[in-house]
């Protein structure tokens, strides 16, 4: 809460759950993201829009500065979590 505070940004405390964040908000910004893809939108038109509304990276973006090492580790860490 203190961090969140000192940058000016709103906290939430939640209960411990496995990739809550990512569940939350990744999973659905990147999905809403490549839903305009098979739209045939483009990929740096998206990434622009989403700067451009205040989000300080765009979904493609964030995937390329990420990279596969990072997707890698998610899917291990959600396997593990979710046998089922």
């Amino acid at each position: 809460m203190t961090v969140g505070k000192a940058i000016k940004k709103v906290s939430v405390t939640v209960e411990n759950c496995t990739v809550f964040e990512v569940n939350r908000t990744f999973f659905p910004y990147g999905q809403g993201a490549h839903i305009f893809v098979h739209l045939s939108v483009d990929l740096l038109r998206i990434d622009r829009l989403v700067r451009e509304f205040g989000i300080s990276i765009g979904p493609f973006q964030l995937q390329d500065i990420a990279g596969y090492g990072i997707g890698i580790a998610t899917v291990k860490l959600l396997a593990s979590a979710f046998r089922d």
